[in-house]
């Protein structure tokens, strides 16, 4: 095996575990109770308070999180199709091995640590907070660059750049609801109660109304033995 070869190998591995990591810390994260960070941080737990400040500004480190694993699973593609190139003869192999290896990211390295997010939330979500961090500032400083530049070309095409964050449409919302409830973030229940309210102001009244020849009524002045 070349050197080049090696070089392809560590760094894919290096980046299939920064997805892995970006993924878990993230949805435990915003699983963690707001209560049990305030209390946890009231005690003194570092992570809790850098935990705290996260969730408080989620929206800023979501834009950033989903720019840094673009770039890492663009990276991790590359270096994977150079290192099929330097084995596989046939193209066509490489293209089956791209599209194999793609949906095993996809299952271990995408859906499991959401999962595992969810289930152990409370132990993962300070254990990941480091490597998190780790990784998250390796990769801000493009992210960074690319956000400054994409918010000067809206302000250019006159886009309302001075919105903040956390100015929102009602699709963007039901989208986000949408994709938590695929991912496992949040209960099929709860995303069908989140998008009933949005529903509920478009309900008319006669839609839940019952007609009155589906309704068995009494009489007031029907006395007992009539009943």
């Amino acid at each position: 095996m070349t050197l080049d070869n090696i070089v392809y190998i560590v760094l894919t591995s290096v980046s299939l575990v920064m997805l892995f990591i970006l993924n878990l810390g993230e949805v435990a994260f915003i699983r963690m109770p707001d209560d049990t960070l305030e209390e946890d941080a009231e005690k003194g737990h570092y992570q809790a308070k850098k935990l705290k400040y996260y969730t408080e500004n989620y929206r800023t480190f979501e834009i950033h999180k989903q720019m840094i694993s673009v770039l890492i699973l663009s990276l991790m593609m590359i270096l994977f199709y150079l290192l099929l190139t330097n084995i596989v003869i046939h193209m066509w192999l490489v293209i089956v091995f791209m599209v194999v290896f793609y949906i095993v990211y996809v299952i271990l390295f995408n859906h499991l640590p959401k999962r595992l997010g969810i289930r152990f939330y409370h132990r993962l979500a300070y254990g990941s907070y480091v490597p998190y961090i780790i990784v998250f500032r390796l990769f801000y400083p493009i992210t960074y660059i690319i956000y400054t530049v994409s918010k000067w070309i809206a302000s250019l095409l006159q886009l309302n750049p001075e919105l903040t964050d956390r100015d929102m449409t009602e699709e963007q919302i039901r989208s986000i609801v949408t994709e938590s409830s695929q991912s496992g973030v949040l209960d099929e229940e709860e995303s069908e109660m989140i998008h009933n309210v949005f529903d509920f102001d478009d309900t008319e009244v006669y839609e839940v109304m019952t007609h009155r020849v589906d309704i068995e009524g009494l009489e007031v002045s029907m006395s007992p033995e009539d009943i």
